[in-house]
């Protein structure tokens, strides 16, 4: 059958491995949020898919059975149709998603049709209808209007309707850090939780450097030229920034020391520019076209179930 969960999320494995033109994140998706959010992320789709490194990314896409089958059953190409994806996560779960919420052009009928012929189950709850996806995961989607489509399980779902009826807002610090990093990036991330509690005690020694960091925004934008990397890592003095500053120096230089070693490999950390503001760390790295394009392509690929199955 159709894993139209696999479709929704298609961009995020996409775009994030890795458009000149800022897009602050679409209020109506961040005012659905959580308000228990440990993280927030997002995917401007369209722009990404835009760019040199988009265009390169679709040209690597194995032929899908299932892509061709969703656009005849329902009408929606994610590569037209698909334009912004924005997620949450909630401590303890890491950074393993709760919630997607997508914006889009969705023909609903089509999709509860193709729904209800490829074995999920079809409920109503409130305005929407939930759609029980058969993949074993406890998966949900749920179409809050032709426009806007909520993914995760069926808890997060049903409170994602009843904020979307409520006319609920978004606020505070993490609100304003996501609205910051999704207008100066077309990939981003955000979180105002200390970073190392997103990190397993084994992946040693990342969690004892980031553990004087407080909050974290992370954004990549592209261009016709490659991309640009932007993260801001806020500590609680200025003392601790430049600690912070002082390690991060000493480890892209022996990250660059090696890779000067293969010649194959792209090396693109002897560009990066660190900036002490008040109590915040600022990285900024350039990153070409043909980088993105080689790390693209040595990424370690995970055993993924077929879209139809």
């Amino acid at each position: 059958m159709v894993n139209m969960k696999s479709i929704f999320l298609l961009a995020i494995p996409l775009l994030t491995g890795a458009a000149t033109i800022n897009a602050a994140v679409d209020p109506a998706l961040l005012a659905l949020m959580p308000t228990n959010s440990s993280l927030l992320f997002g995917v401007h789709v369209q722009k990404v898919l835009a760019s040199p490194f988009g265009k390169y990314i679709l040209t690597q896409l194995p032929a899908n059975d299932g892509m061709m089958q969703l656009a005849a059953s329902t009408g929606f190409d994610y590569k037209n149709d698909l334009t912004e994806i924005v997620g949450a996560t909630t401590l303890p779960d890491g950074t393993k998603a709760n919630l997607y919420l997508a914006r889009g052009t969705f023909q609903v009928t089509r999709f509860l049709a193709l729904a209800t012929a490829t074995g999920s189950t079809i409920t109503g709850y409130k305005s929407a209808q939930l759609v029980s996806l058969p993949d074993g995961e406890n998966t949900t989607v749920a179409f809050l209007d032709s426009t806007t489509v909520a993914i995760g399980n069926l808890p997060a779902v049903m409170a994602a309707e009843d904020r979307y009826l409520a006319h609920a807002q978004f606020g505070g610090a993490l609100a304003a850090k996501a609205s910051a990093a999704g207008a100066a990036g077309d990939v981003w991330f955000a979180t105002v939780s200390p970073a190392d509690q997103f990190m397993k005690s084994t992946a040693l020694p990342m969690p004892g450097i980031l553990k004087p960091v407080l909050e974290t925004s992370v954004s990549v934008q592209f261009s016709d030229v490659g991309a640009v990397a932007t993260g801001e890592f806020t500590t609680s003095s200025t003392q601790q920034a430049q600690a912070l500053l002082t390690m991060a120096k000493f480890l892209s230089a022996l990250v660059a020391a090696e890779g000067k070693a293969n010649p194959d490999a792209p090396n693109t950390l002897s560009s990066m520019q660190f900036a002490v503001h008040g109590t915040a760390l600022d990285v900024t790295l350039p990153i070409p076209e043909q980088a993105l394009e080689q790390m693209y392509s040595a990424r370690p690929v995970a055993t993924r179930k077929a879209s139809i199955h």
